[in-house]
């Protein structure tokens, strides 16, 4: 959907490291509440790549499993130390979803896609030209 990767990034704390190479599927925003809970009030901004373009280089990742709305399992891995989220896949699917503010340089980042549009606060502000969903794409659930 968006060309190819090839970065590397990690946590605040810099314990864990990781590398995402391939091709990009999609750069999406999700508005859920799970992801409002998750960054504090904003949505999550992510790289959703093949399961197989994500490698872990270094450091040791906690692991926080929650049900979907559609009932599928999504594992958030974290940095034990500090805590940041690095990456969350959901069960049945073979993607993964990279934060954003996982990566070194950021500056490739633009959603193309809104998440539960529905679910975001009415001061939140949708980026022009993104495709907009009221709830997640069937193809990610």
């Amino acid at each position: 959907m968006s060309g190819v990767i090839d970065a590397e990034g990690g946590c605040a704390c810099g314990a864990v490291r990781l590398r995402a190479r391939g091709a990009i599927v999609a750069m999406p925003q999700c508005w859920c509440t799970e992801c409002q809970k998750e960054t504090g009030g904003g949505p999550t901004n992510s790289v959703v790549l093949p399961d197989d373009s994500v490698e872990l280089l270094s450091g040791d990742v906690g692991i926080f499993r929650r049900r979907s709305d559609a009932g599928n399992e999504v594992s958030h891995r974290f940095c034990r130390i500090c805590a940041n989220v690095l990456t969350a896949e959901v069960e049945g699917a073979a993607y993964t979803a990279v934060r954003i503010g996982a990566f070194d340089d950021t500056s490739f980042f633009a959603p193309q896609m809104i998440l539960f549009r529905t679910s975001a606060p009415a001061w939140a502000h949708f980026p022009d030209g993104c495709q907009q969903f009221d709830t997640q794409p069937r193809a990610a659930v």
